[in-house]
């Protein structure tokens, strides 16, 4: 069966599937509610990433004097890499 093409106040409209009746328009509007989730997941993404990072250099860092933080951050070079990795893919370059 061969479906025809439905126009509508000059907007092609989706004759089959998730879409089947949404105009272009209409198609543009959950666009743009996929981008808003997105950007709210990447939002939350970057605050939990930064908040990792920082309590990761905060434990890496501890000790008495320079002596025992350097003998810490020696100790936990994998950690250190990883704190200074998100340190430096987060922090913001103004």
């Amino acid at each position: 069966m061969i479906q025809k093409h439905l126009l509508d106040e000059g907007s092609a409209r989706a004759n089959r599937g998730k879409n089947a009746g949404v105009t272009v328009q209409e198609q543009g509007k959950m666009a743009r509610t996929t981008v808003a989730r997105l950007g709210g997941f990447t939002f939350l993404f970057y605050i939990s990433a930064s908040i990792v990072g920082t309590n990761l250099f905060a434990r890496i860092t501890k000790g008495d004097g320079i002596a025992a933080k350097l003998a810490n951050i020696a100790a936990h070079r994998p950690q250190m890499g990883l704190a200074l990795y998100l340190h430096c893919s987060l922090s913001s370059r103004h």
